[in-house]
Order: structure tokens, then sequence, then C-alpha cells
């Protein structure tokens, strides 16, 4: 999971992206482009369920 944070493909839609940096364009998240259409699922799914643990448990 730790390995995901460090993605970042400096779109404006990047799902990874911690700090909205860089050329910020509009073309939607590259980071997982070169995965099977399956595995990019998965991993969006793990990094969604992740992040709404972590709200979860701050409020």
């Amino acid at each position: 999971m730790l390995q995901l944070k460090k993605l970042d493909c400096g779109d404006n839609s990047c799902l990874f992206s911690q700090n909205r940096t860089g050329m910020l364009t509009n073309g939607g998240c590259r980071c997982l482009t070169t995965l099977p259409q399956g595995l990019r699922i998965a991993i969006t799914r793990v990094w969604y369920q992740a992040n709404d643990k972590k709200e979860q448990e701050i409020s």
C-alpha cells in the first residue's frame, strides 16, 4: 500500500497524488495505464477503501 502513495503522474485527476504539483493537466490519471484493466480496477478499489478507512479513523 505504501508504494501506491508514491505514484503521481502529475495530472489534476491523479488518483494517487498527495500534493497537486507539476503541470496538472486534465487528461486523466495515467499512473496505471500500462496495467491490464482488471488490475487497474482492483488497485483503484483497494486505494479508495484504504482512504475511506483512514477518513473514518480521523472522524
